[in-house]
């Protein structure tokens, strides 16, 4: 079995910088034009999602489940050139290993009987 990494460890592990070429793109939001800032009807601070309180709740699991680690590509990736190509990078990157997270999360949370009243979620693409 290769040497395993707790789950906090496996998640602080960065993908590579990825280079943005200029090619005179557009600095205009490219968002959909059904919605502008007007849809905006409220602004709220979330002072309890910051690392202290992440660490207070689920502190023992993330240093507790270990996973064995995963190695991000290693080679150069190609530069970033459009809105798409940088979603599609971050759904290569990050897709993948937040699935296995949260699988592994809650494998841990089930063998230890502390899963509790909460619900196995999954994490992926819908319309």
């Amino acid at each position: 079995m290769a040497n395993l990494i707790s789950l906090l460890e496996y998640l602080q592990v960065r993908p590579p910088e990825v280079p943005v070429i200029n090619q005179g793109q557009s600095r205009q939001n490219t968002a959909n034009k059904s919605y502008n800032h007007r849809n905006i009807s409220f602004i709220g601070s979330w002072d309890d999602f910051n690392l202290d309180t992440i660490m207070n709740q689920y502190g023992q699991l993330l240093t507790q489940a270990q996973i064995e680690p995963d190695r991000m590509p290693a080679s150069s990736p190609p530069p970033i050139t459009s809105e798409n190509s940088l979603r599609r990078r971050c759904a290569f990157y990050l897709e993948a290993r937040v699935r296995r997270s949260l699988r592994r999360g809650f494998e841990q949370l089930e063998a230890s009987g502390e899963l509790g009243n909460r619900s196995v979620v999954s994490f992926g693409k819908g319309s």
